[in-house]
């Protein structure tokens, strides 16, 4: 009985333990504004190119700027975070470009004991590795080309919630299993997957405002980082919402809520093993 709903934002808690804001404009190194890891942009041919206008923010540099990543072979190297833990928040401003290659890396551990992060799945979809884990479900945010969308990654215990906003609405789906300690002993990469089997996840596009919290955030605090005021309407994009409510579209009624109920069951039923529905 999920259902769309609102809430309000609120600024998060507490501080991130990695911030790069990609401002630089030149370099080598991105500074970590939040502490003690600086990313290293590794030389040609494999360093992104600093463009400008980035994603704004309060008191920021100008002109501001964001890193472009080449989709072939661009990467910022973040050294080894050690979190140890399962309640962590990865976010960044994205502007995706076509062709886009599956499970490009955004924010991305696939070093030491590790295999975690934030990636660009099959279809432009959104998607996540944790434990080397998880990473087949399907979270139903699609990645649009040429726009800069907020992206985040929350993980808890017992589940995980992808985020995705264009600075006006917002969408988030939540995979409820359990979901145990990451170390982020090795190596973190920005724009990146480092996986040995396909050896090109690399994204395509622009990355800026990178963020890693050691908490997980809210909802509320996601959207308040995202910059979006007051109440903000959450629909519901689970798969399983087969039927959508007519009406009152992008705005949350009690009495005529977007709920999965016994007509979403009756299409599941009446699809059963259906092309539509299988795998």
């Amino acid at each position: 009985m999920i259902s769309d709903g609102e809430t309000t934002a609120e600024s998060p808690s507490g501080a991130p333990v990695l911030w790069y804001r990609f401002d630089e404009g030149a370099g080598t190194i991105a500074t970590d504004s939040a502490g003690d890891y600086d990313g290293n942009l590794p030389g040609e041919p494999f360093t992104p190119i600093w463009v400008t206008p980035g994603v704004p923010e309060p008191n920021a540099a100008d002109p501001n700027y964001a890193l472009d990543f080449d989709g072939l072979d661009d990467y910022v190297e973040v050294p080894p975070l050690n979190l140890d833990s399962n309640t962590v928040t990865i976010s960044a401003w994205v502007k995706g470009e076509a062709p886009q290659v599956s499970w490009a890396g955004i924010v991305f551990c696939r070093d030491g004991n590790s295999c975690a992060g934030l990636s660009v799945g099959d279809s432009q979809t959104l998607g996540y590795h944790w434990n080397d884990n998880n990473w087949w479900w399907n979270t139903g945010l699609v990645l649009p080309d040429s726009q800069w969308m907020f992206t985040a990654l929350v993980i808890e215990p017992t589940q995980a919630t992808v985020h995705m906003s264009d600075g006006i609405t917002y969408s988030c789906a939540t995979n409820t299993v359990n979901h145990s300690i990451e170390e982020f002993d090795g190596l973190t990469y920005v724009g990146w997957d480092e996986e040995s089997g396909s050896g090109n996840r690399y994204f395509n596009g622009l990355i800026d405002d990178v963020r890693i919290y050691n908490y997980s955030l809210s909802t509320e605090e996601i959207i308040g980082l995202v910059g979006i005021e007051g109440v903000v309407y959450i629909p519901n994009i689970l798969p399983t919402n087969l039927v959508e409510k007519v009406g009152d579209e992008g705005v949350y009624n009690p009495l005529n809520p977007d709920i999965i109920n016994f007509k979403d069951y009756s299409v599941l039923a009446d699809n059963w093993f259906a092309e539509i529905l299988w795998p």
